[in-house]
């Protein structure tokens, strides 16, 4: 189960909440924390972008309360790696304003927190993030690029240094598993993917399921591809 990851046993949130509060309490904690995470994540990223406190209030509360993370709140993991995404997109943009700036050694706390967290899949996602935001939004300084490749380096050696713990044990249970070098099935690549039809769902949540064109709550692609609920932040913007 330690290798494996998803228990979160070397979080820091999860450190310290299992072993002051009760099993029922710190989990629901838990989620608590995240939620902050999100909010005061996005909330630094759009004021480090520059754009005013009321649309970086938006922002927040939209990306904290969106679709996507609502249905995933079955997946405390899921979450609460994820949870740190946005604070590390403010570290990332600090480094690109202020490329003196020492704000970038957080970057490996996050990371390593995120590794403990049990999701790593979300790293591999901010990584294609991250770098499609260098090559679509730092085309044109090329002095950057050598910046940030200098400090992505450090950033990767502190993080396995840190995280070497959890990485260790997961790295032999890579090793162990039956699918570790096999190929993905093209079907799963395509698995809960979007598509135009579902933005009807933002009508009437009840309207079938993607695929196969019949209502089955069921059925497990209806929740990972619902939006519905998407509608609250955009009620919330008219209303502020």
């Amino acid at each position: 189960m330690l290798a494996q990851g998803e228990i979160g046993t070397f979080s820091l949130v999860n450190l310290i909440l299992f072993k002051i509060f009760p099993f029922v309490t710190a989990f629901n904690l838990g989620y608590v924390i995240l939620f902050i995470l999100f909010g005061i994540g996005m909330y630094a990223v759009v004021r480090e972008l520059g754009l005013s406190r009321m649309v970086a209030e938006f922002c927040a509360i939209s990306f904290t309360f969106t679709g996507f993370v609502i249905v995933q709140i079955p997946h405390y993991d899921h979450l609460q790696t994820f949870s740190y995404f946005p604070l590390l997109f403010w570290v990332f943009l600090r480094m690109v304003h202020h490329p003196k700036s020492k704000i970038w050694l957080a970057a490996p706390f996050l990371i390593a927190q995120q590794i403990f967290s049990g999701h790593p899949q979300y790293i591999y996602m901010e990584i294609v993030f991250f770098l499609m935001y260098i090559l679509l939004t730092l085309r044109t300084n090329a002095k950057i690029y050598w910046v940030l490749f200098g400090k992505a380096l450090l950033i990767l050696g502190l993080t396995i240094t840190i995280s070497a713990i959890q990485l260790v044990p997961l790295f032999e249970f890579f090793l162990h598993s039956d699918r570790n070098f096999s190929v993905v099935p093209r079907s799963s690549g395509y698995a809960f993917g979007m598509d135009l039809s579902q933005f009807i769902h933002l009508i009437n949540p009840y309207i079938g399921n993607l695929q196969n064109g019949i209502k089955d709550l069921t059925t497990a692609s209806y929740w990972e591809t619902f939006i519905y609920l998407e509608l609250f932040p955009f009620s919330y913007f008219f209303l502020r």
